[in-house]
């Protein structure tokens, strides 16, 4: 009976250890052009590349003359977080204007912190979408007001967790999560 029960008692053991690894998101690990390793745990669409960058002691500002465009500028108080989703083009397909990039940026203070971004809160970090390509009425920059953006700015380290609603018909990248060290 002893025995019986040190086996259940093993192999259930077990399969909760693989149940929560399954759980467990790693992601795709990959370095950006700085040298930052950068960590993305969402979904990134199989047909492009994901990347993000952390820019220490910068800023963003939004222009929003004559359309919404945005300028990364020197600042000791905040760092520019950048994501960019790319879709990978063969050389027979690298012909003008079939290019597509969406992006994200956004401001956030440089200090260690963990804050709870939602919906008109989210222009406290300036967060901006950008779709880029020949795609008529959609392509351009756009401030994001609706949404939910988790960051935790911890030295080196800053985790992103982004859900948001893209103004536009078509976005790939409206639900992400990245880590950007380094």
């Amino acid at each position: 009976m002893k025995t019986i029960f040190g086996i259940l008692l093993t192999a259930t053991t077990l399969m909760s250890c693989s149940i929560l690894k399954k759980e467990t998101i790693k992601g795709d690990v990959s370095t950006n052009w700085v040298g930052q390793t950068v960590t993305v745990q969402s979904q990134c669409p199989e047909e492009g590349v994901c990347t993000a960058e952390r820019k220490d002691a910068s800023k963003l500002t939004v222009h929003t003359v004559p359309s919404i465009y945005t300028i990364i500028e020197d600042s000791e108080d905040t760092l520019v977080i950048l994501y960019e989703y790319s879709r990978k083009t063969t050389a027979e397909e690298q012909i003008r204007d079939n290019f597509y990039r969406e992006e994200i940026q956004f401001e956030i203070p440089k200090k260690d912190f963990k804050k709870t971004y939602k919906d008109e809160q989210l222009s406290e970090v300036k967060l901006v979408y950008g779709k880029h390509c020949y795609c008529k009425g959609e392509a351009g920059m756009y401030l994001i007001n609706k949404g939910t953006l988790e960051v935790k700015n911890n030295g080196n380290k800053t985790e992103v967790k982004l859900q948001f609603t893209a103004p536009v018909s078509s976005s790939k990248i409206e639900n992400i999560r990245f880590v950007v060290e380094g």
